[in-house]
């Protein structure tokens, strides 16, 4: 058993995203990782409870392997429902799915470790390839990972009856906290909408109480952290809603990166001039104003604000030097300013609205790199935890 549960933690601490930070870099990146938000606190409660509830039916019902029921609360959980809810659904299929092979292993090397050993390195190799290489990479793990835990169980369970029981019993401890999880995410959970509006419409807020040189350690803390951490996280929300609308999604994220972009390379003292300075509060009032329409708390229509005739060079008088400045700026917010009006009052759907948001196919050189760093990684895993099951199996 303890091999078991080390091999299980090799596989666990494999799964985990990877960061590599320079040491000088290291308080902020931890600041960074350990921030509060109202998303992350909702998360954190949210996942608490699963587990707790998980705990607490599995000591009532005498599950067994309670641990192991925990840990799909972590394997599964997304940000938004929709993902929750699809990875949930692969996760059942691969559960039943590494069952029937496990059986299939088991009549072929129920005596026989020498051939047992290579098909749990197989099984978890497979796995893990499939976790990197492919979308669906949930359904991969748990059939590799149930898969080689399954085959452990033979050191343990020497009658092939008790064993097939013990096998049997891993559907519902991995199917009921997946189905528990989807079901709540389904009544509480986060829209991929909802994700896509707040996520940009948290990172205009920041940019502009920076803007209009608003004085507080908090919103300067969370500028800096969307200015290191951009947009990407949102890129995958933003198909989410209206297809007719889905190109003003794409424009609109991509004017937010580029407003960052060109604060982050904003002199420190460009609001040493007064002409600059009325500009940056300006931009500061646009982004806020670009904030509220889009969470539908908007004080004022945008286009007395951002799209005025003329515009506010010849308001504020900004010039030479300055101008250089000063017209990148008004571009970046003007341009966020129409996108959230058109966001607000999106096309019909029959009406086409540019071209549609689609994924470009990659090129070979790319598919290339992703399969070597899926085997690369499938390989470190699978020598992590064949090692690990080896050396606690030699000391038992």
């Amino acid at each position: 058993m303890i091999a078991n549960e080390n091999a299980t933690s090799v596989l666990m601490t494999a799964s985990l995203p990877r960061w590599a930070a320079p040491r000088s870099n290291f308080w902020r990146f931890l600041r960074d990782e350990l921030a509060l938000s109202p998303p992350r606190t909702f998360q954190m409660f949210r996942m608490t409870a699963l587990v707790m509830l998980v705990v607490i039916v599995s000591m009532a019902l005498r599950v067994p392997s309670a641990a192991l029921s925990a840990y799909m609360i972590f394997f599964v959980s997304k940000a938004d429902v929709a993902t929750t809810a699809r990875v949930g659904i692969g996760g059942l299929v691969g559960v039943t799915i590494a069952i029937l092979l496990s059986l299939v292993f088991y009549s072929l090397a129920f005596a026989e470790p020498a051939l047992r050993l290579p098909l749990m390195a197989c099984a978890m190799f497979v796995g893990m390839y499939f976790l990197r290489a492919s979308p669906q990479g949930v359904l991969g793990l748990l059939i590799g990972f149930i898969t080689t835990y399954g085959l452990t169980f033979i050191d343990q369970k020497p009658s092939a009856e008790a064993l097939t029981r013990q096998l049997l019993w891993m559907w519902p401890l991995v199917a009921y906290p997946i189905a528990l999880l989807v079901l709540l995410d389904a009544a509480v959970g986060r829209r991929p909408a909802e994700i896509f509006r707040d996520g940009v419409a948290d990172r205009l807020q920041a940019a502009g109480d920076y803007l209009s040189g608003v004085d507080d350690s908090a919103a300067k803390l969370r500028f800096e952290r969307f200015q290191r951490t951009g947009v990407d996280e949102l890129e995958p929300y933003a198909n989410a809603g209206p297809r007719s609308s889905a190109p003003i999604r794409a424009a609109l994220l991509r004017q937010v990166e580029l407003l960052y972009l060109f604060l982050r390379e904003l002199p420190a003292q460009a609001n040493s001039r007064s002409e600059i300075e009325s500009v940056l509060r300006w931009a500061g009032e646009v982004c806020l104003q670009a904030q509220r329409a889009l969470i539908g708390e908007a004080e004022e229509p945008l286009h007395r604000l951002a799209i005025a005739e003329g515009g506010p060079i010849d308001s504020f008088g900004a010039s030479g030097a300055a101008a250089t400045l000063v017209l990148p700026l008004i571009g970046h917010v003007k341009d966020i300013a129409q996108s959230v009006i058109d966001l607000r009052n999106p096309p019909p759907p029959d009406v086409p609205s540019g071209s549609p948001a689609t994924l470009q196919p990659s090129s070979p050189s790319e598919s290339a790199a992703k399969k070597t760093e899926s085997i690369q990684f499938a390989l470190k895993v699978t020598l992590a935890a064949m090692t690990a099951y080896l050396i606690y199996t030699g000391l038992d």
